[in-house]
C-alpha cells in the first residue's frame, strides 16, 4: 500500500490561489465582453441614429444633409438608399418651387382674371388684375 501525506493548509492555500485566479480571470473576461458588446452595439446604433437625425432634419425641410455610410452591409445600403431618397425629395421640391414661381409669373402677367380651385371648390390661386 502507498500512503501520501500532505499538509492540509498547503492544499487549502493552493485552492485559494486557484479560486483567486479564477475570479480575476472571470472579472477580466466579463469586462472585455462588456467592452466588446458596447462597441459592437455602437457600430450598429450609430448609423441608425444618424438616419433618425436626418429624418428630423428632412421633416423641417432641410434636404441638404447626408447620412454617413459606415460600411457595405445592410445598414450601409440603407444609408445609401436614404441619401438617394433625400436627394430625390430635394430635387422634387426644387422642381415644384420652380414650377410654382413660373405659374405665379404667368398668372400675375395675365390681363384676364384667373381663379384656380381644387376639386372641392376651394380657391387656390387668384391673380390681381
Amino acid at each position: 500500500d502507498i500512503y501520501i501525506e500532505a499538509d492540509i493548509d498547503s492544499v487549502y492555500d493552493q485552492l485559494n490561489n486557484f479560486n483567486q485566479i479564477f475570479i480575476v480571470g472571470t472579472a477580466i473576461s466579463l469586462f472585455i465582453t462588456g467592452l466588446l458588446g458596447f462597441f459592437i452595439a455602437r457600430t450598429i446604433t450609430k448609423p441608425i441614429t444618424d438616419m433618425r437625425n436626418q429624418t428630423v432634419e428632412m421633416s423641417k425641410g432641410n434636404y441638404t444633409q447626408r447620412v454617413k455610410i459606415y460600411g457595405n452591409d445592410e445598414i450601409g445600403e440603407l444609408a445609401l438608399a436614404f441619401n438617394n431618397l433625400s436627394k430625390r425629395v430635394q430635387e422634387a421640391q426644387a422642381n415644384t418651387e420652380s414650377e410654382k414661381r413660373r405659374l405665379d409669373s404667368v398668372i400675375t402677367h395675365m390681363s384676364d382674371g384667373v381663379i384656380a380651385t381644387d376639386r372641392r371648390g376651394r380657391v387656390l390661386i387668384v391673380n390681381d388684375m
